[in-house]
């Protein structure tokens, strides 16, 4: 005897099975990867750094640089491949010529002077009498007894300089510094 469902069963039988949770089965491996994407656009050319060098030294002798003065240097000591960059002696400041980008940097060997209010060690970079660039070191913070250890003070900056600019180191410690010669 053969047995014929009705239709009406066999939906409800579908019904049953598709309305069941479905357990997922485990992750399969992954597949390889992607083709490489187009190379993206290529931004506008930076700065050019003038490949000019002038490097001058502090004075050999220890030196007082009062608060709000200029950092010293001496002629003794003047290497230019530059005619585009000029120092003057009698006032302390570079002048650059030249419109462009220019990187400077300095070190300096450096102390709070005896008798000074200074607490910390603070230069700044001025160009045409504007601040550019600071660098200094948390003596009170850092040092047992700062009147007497001599410290690196280092910095550096890009600057975009105008044609002519002038630049100059100044102390702005709050106080006296002394400079020791470059080891």
């Amino acid at each position: 005897m053969f047995f014929t469902p009705l239709l009406a069963d066999i939906f409800i039988l579908l019904q049953v099975l598709i309305e069941l949770p479905i357990e997922p089965g485990p992750a399969g491996p992954q597949g390889p990867s992607g083709a490489t994407g187009p190379q993206g656009l290529v931004g506008p050319p930076g700065p050019a750094i003038n490949e000019k060098t002038q490097v001058l030294y502090i004075a050999p002798n220890p030196t007082t640089i009062n608060n709000n003065n200029l950092i010293p240097f001496n002629s003794g000591n003047l290497a230019s491949i530059s005619f585009q960059i000029s120092f003057s002696f009698a006032n302390f400041q570079f002048t650059i010529a030249q419109a462009g980008m220019y990187l400077f940097m300095w070190s300096l060997n450096l102390r709070i002077a005896n008798g000074s209010s200074a607490s910390d060690i603070l230069v700044t970079l001025y160009r045409d009498n504007s601040p550019v660039g600071r660098s200094g070191f948390p003596v009170s913070k850092t040092l047992s007894d700062t009147r007497f250890d001599v410290v690196a003070v280092m910095g550096f900056v890009a600057v975009d300089s105008l044609a002519n600019s002038t630049f100059k180191l100044v102390n702005e410690s709050g106080g006296i510094l002394k400079s020791f010669p470059l080891i």
